[in-house]
């Protein structure tokens, strides 16, 4: 005995009699099936389209983010205290800092980031805008960040 069902994602569900004794198997859209004979291989063939194989596929994968959207998240999420920050950053680029919290030309937002934020965070205007202020491209303050995380105090 024999029974073929193809269910509507296209998986093609055996249940056959083999010396007496019921057996089940399924057939995946994008399985190889070119060793089944008769029946099931008809049954394959028909539900087995390209455009059911690349559904089937669409269905079961689970989106990987992008290069730039890893990024992105990783930024939103990248934070550092200021002490972490300004070892990284090392005596001399810390001068520059300082030089500037102290100009009354600083806007005060920035100049109470230098001096007074418990944390810095990557995702923050203030901080790109320091950034760019010291010559440091977008890759290069990532990369100051990651270092400044791994710094235990």
């Amino acid at each position: 005995m024999l029974k073929i069902e193809v269910v509507e994602n296209g998986t093609v569900m055996i249940r056959e009699t083999i010396d007496g004794r019921f057996h089940r198997r399924t057939i995946l859209p994008g399985d190889d099936y070119s060793g089944e004979q008769g029946a099931v291989f008809a049954a394959c063939e028909k539900a087995h389209t390209p455009e059911v194989i690349a559904a089937f596929l669409d269905s079961r994968m689970v989106r990987q983010p992008s290069p730039e959207e890893q990024l992105a998240a990783w930024r939103a999420g990248a934070k550092c205290s200021r002490l972490q920050g300004r070892l990284t950053l090392g005596a001399e680029v810390c001068a520059a800092l300082d030089a500037m919290a102290a100009d009354p030309a600083t806007p005060w937002a920035m100049r109470e980031t230098i001096t007074g934020a418990i944390e810095w965070r990557r995702s923050s205007q203030t901080i790109d805008e320091l950034g760019y202020l010291l010559g440091y491209d977008a890759p290069r303050m990532d990369a100051l960040f990651e270092a400044a995380m791994q710094v235990a105090v």
